[in-house]
């Protein structure tokens, strides 16, 4: 038996892939999108120079970069672990469902959005890269939506239907 980080490190089969994309995606989003966003937004509390007026950053907030177009990497990971997945009942004993990849799109856009706001270090060659990130997040988020849409209204074969906890019978 594979243990989760062979499976993560070394997928077999497009499941493990999904799975896997899922899991690194995921990963990225909260160690490289979350936390410089949270650490920007505790330093600016506390020295209180955080705004400038409602939902604007002060001259020179934050000090450090913020990643927001590192997302894109993370953006495209999670979209590859939803087109892998599309043919695919998943499964939650081996990981996440689709739901969660669509939540965790739309966490990510949230995310993405703060980090853009208070990333202005930026270098130019990367400007549009936290708006390519969050469409890439919002076609992911749209995917699954339809995808579930038409699993809901029986339109897919019966292969590919399905979402099932591990306590269900298989």
């Amino acid at each position: 038996m594979r243990t989760k980080w062979e499976r993560r490190t070394r997928p077999h089969g497009r499941l493990d892939t999904a799975y896997a994309l899922h899991y690194w995606s995921r990963l990225w989003v909260m160690l490289l999108g979350l936390a410089p966003v949270l650490v920007a937004m505790f330093v600016g509390v506390v020295e209180g120079t955080a705004v400038d007026g409602l939902f604007f950053p002060a001259p020179d907030y934050p000090a450090f970069t913020t990643l927001s177009s590192g997302l894109v990497i993370a953006a495209a990971l999670l979209l590859a672990a939803a087109v892998i997945s599309i043919p695919l009942p998943l499964e939650d004993r081996m990981g996440p469902r689709r739901v969660d990849m669509a939540w965790l799109a739309l966490l990510s856009i949230v995310i993405t959005l703060i980090s853009l706001v208070l990333d202005d270090g930026r270098p130019e060659w990367l400007y549009w890269a936290p708006y390519i990130a969050v469409a890439m997040f919002a076609t992911t988020a749209v995917l699954l939506l339809v995808r579930g849409i038409l699993s809901a209204l029986r339109v897919l074969p019966q292969a590919w239907r399905g979402s099932y906890r591990s306590t269900d019978s298989v």
